[in-house]
């Protein structure tokens, strides 16, 4: 089979898809290709406000961090099984 006879085959193929296609959707390609560009397009809208939060919630959320963090350096130490069991 030459390359000119498969491009042939091949869009025949194509030519028989796209007809079910329209049967079974009762749209045209160029319905389709609107379609599909309006599907991608950017949500439009205001992007959500950045968390900020004030110094002393960063020095409360700091503590209990290395709270958490020397707990289970001593339980690793002690090498009983707790909450960090699967690390």
């Amino acid at each position: 089979m030459s390359s000119e006879e498969m491009v042939m085959t091949v869009d025949g193929e194509i030519l028989t898809l796209r007809e079910v296609r329209n049967l079974l959707g009762n749209r045209s390609s160029s319905d389709d290709t609107v379609a599909r560009v309006n599907s991608v397009a950017k949500p439009r809208g205001r992007r959500p406000r950045k968390r900020v939060l004030s110094p002393g919630a960063r020095e409360r959320i700091a503590a209990a961090q290395s709270r958490r963090r020397a707990a289970q350096k001593r339980a690793a130490k002690a090498g009983a099984v707790g909450p960090g069991w699967w690390v």
